[in-house]
């Protein structure tokens, strides 16, 4: 944009010889140039930005419909990592619920051992964060707690189904065996309510096995003749 000329200022002495001064630079603005690297960017930053969109929108693409193949094949881990990449692609304006229910819902179907727990539960956490009104998603995680004999957590999980569908067979059913198994490790529950937490959620569901032996192992283990407001 600048252009450098050069300038050398003659000095006469006293003898008959010339001395020249060092060379001095001035810079002068290339005004043509200038606008034509204007006009330039002007036209290829948008281009670029519109380029890398289109390419973003073709690989994310691409990544949700890997995931959707992997989803029909039954490797839902694959698909919850195809999820994962197409959820760091989508633009911060959109809704993420939806992808992060289908991320934790495969992680939640796919074969994890006891150390990628935490993985399925971060990921409830996260979905039950955007979509706090699903209790399908609170009462699977309130299973996922019962199933790792974390039944503070647990009851917890469950409780707040309960505050909003009272009647909720899943809820009643979690909240009581939670509340068996926290009494069996010993903590400060009183039997009463945990016996009447165990009937609740078998009346509401009579099919329930887990349920039912519970209830059965609770009147065998805890009860005894004495207990006569307990029969």
């Amino acid at each position: 944009w600048f252009t450098s000329m050069t300038v050398k200022t003659p000095v006469k002495k006293k003898s008959s010889s010339t001395t020249l001064l060092p060379v001095r630079y001035r810079w002068q603005l290339n005004r043509r140039l200038a606008l034509i690297t204007l006009l330039v960017l002007s036209g290829l930053i948008p281009a670029t930005y519109v380029w890398h969109q289109f390419q973003l929108q073709r690989v994310s693409t691409a990544m949700l419909a890997k995931a959707e193949e992997a989803e029909d094949v039954g490797r839902f881990n694959e698909a919850a990592s195809y999820l994962y990449r197409y959820l760091q692609m989508m633009p911060a304006e959109l809704d993420q619920t939806d992808v992060l229910i289908r991320i934790a819902e495969n992680y939640d179907r796919s074969e994890y051992s006891a150390a990628d727990i935490g993985t399925v539960i971060q990921w409830y956490y996260r979905a039950l964060g955007t979509a706090p009104e699903r209790t399908d998603l609170r009462n699977r995680l309130s299973e996922i707690f019962c199933e790792t004999g974390q039944f503070v957590l647990a009851q917890e999980e469950a409780d707040k189904v309960l505050q909003t569908s009272p009647e909720d067979v899943s809820g009643l059913r979690n909240r009581a065996l939670a509340r068996a198994g926290q009494y069996d490790e010993g903590r400060p529950l009183p039997l009463s309510r945990v016996l009447k937490d165990l009937q609740a959620a078998h009346d509401a569901d009579p099919a329930n096995l887990q349920v039912a032996d519970q209830l059965a192992s609770m009147y065998r283990n805890h009860v005894t003749t004495d207990d006569q407001d307990l029969q």
